[in-house]
């Protein structure tokens, strides 16, 4: 007699007999299927030949790497934390800005993993219908403003929607950021597929006091197997938030390989990577280092 098994398990086994399945489209998780850049398969190769795979990277990412998440979001005042994902970034936002007593806002359809870590800290969920012609399918700011006060820890906002694919104009961003501030809440803006919407407006463009941005690099370049994302935020120190994070961060044992997050950086701008120097990568001992590292963290972190 064969033993029970959890479902979690089967659910694992499901997967990866998926994943196994040549000339499989995974349409449900919206990976890209395009083919790669030269450029892109270019820098992994170099990076395989190179055995850069088998060492961490920097602590918030290679620099070169962060830069130009920042660029690419345009916002070169602010700051990039490079994550497992992007919902890494997700999750640490959550976990340290949720708790008993607080609330998450956002829509439905929306990602239900950061509604997941929310619930995980003790916070409430509050999930706004859009799914409606009614509504033109969108958040409105009357909405919005209808389901959140004092106990508004996060407005999660996900922009262009998956899936009803709609994109908020920057009026309506300058409204969210406007609301979210009145109530003391964060607006956490997941731009996962700003790539594949025209007029897209990052919140940190209209709003980099009172909001943060999370990116990832799964769905436009189609490197979901490689987990790079990105938190990215006004470099400036806030008590707390930007610590709380950094000590979250410093934490992670899966950190984007250092071969992983070269990778990108290679491939989207130079045709040589950063420099690596000894004492770079990983955690460090060392408490003026630490030190630094924790001063530099404040300022990528906080909101």
């Amino acid at each position: 007699m064969s033993k029970p098994q959890s479902a979690a398990l089967v659910r694992n086994r499901y997967f990866d007999e998926l994943s196994a399945t040549p000339g499989l489209y995974w349409l449900g998780q919206n990976t890209n299927h395009i083919e790669s850049h030269p450029a892109v398969r270019e820098a992994m190769l170099r990076s395989i030949e190179a055995g850069e795979f088998n060492a961490y990277a920097p602590p918030l990412g290679f620099e070169a790497l962060r830069a130009a998440i920042v660029a690419d979001l345009g916002v070169p005042a602010a700051e990039a934390l490079v994550t497992e994902g992007g919902v890494n970034a997700l999750a640490m936002i959550c976990r340290a800005r949720c708790k008993p007593g607080t609330t998450l806002v956002t829509t439905d359809p929306t990602w239900k993993w950061p509604c997941l870590f929310a619930r995980q800290q003790g916070a409430e969920v509050i999930e706004i219908p859009i799914y409606d012609p009614a509504c033109n399918y969108r958040l409105t700011p009357e909405a919005l403003k209808a389901n959140v006060d004092e106990r508004t820890a996060i407005i999660y906002l996900v922009d262009p929607n998956n899936p009803l694919g709609i994109r908020y104009t920057r009026e309506e961003i300058e409204s969210f950021a406007a609301i979210a501030r009145d109530c003391g809440a964060l607006l956490v803006h997941d731009c996962t597929y700003r790539d594949f919407a025209d007029g897209h407006t990052p919140a940190l463009h209209v709003a980099p006091k009172g909001s943060v941005v999370s990116t990832s690099f799964s769905k436009w370049l189609g490197l979901a197997g490689l987990r790079i994302g990105a938190l990215v935020a006004a470099a400036r120190p806030v008590r707390g938030t930007g610590a709380d994070l950094y000590q979250r961060a410093r934490r992670q044992r899966h950190r984007p390989a250092r071969g992983a997050g070269r990778v990108v950086g290679q491939g989207r701008m130079d045709e040589e990577g950063p420099q690596h120097r000894p004492g770079q990568q990983g955690d460090d001992p060392g408490g003026r280092r630490r030190d630094r590292r924790a001063g530099a963290a404040d300022h990528a972190l906080a909101r």
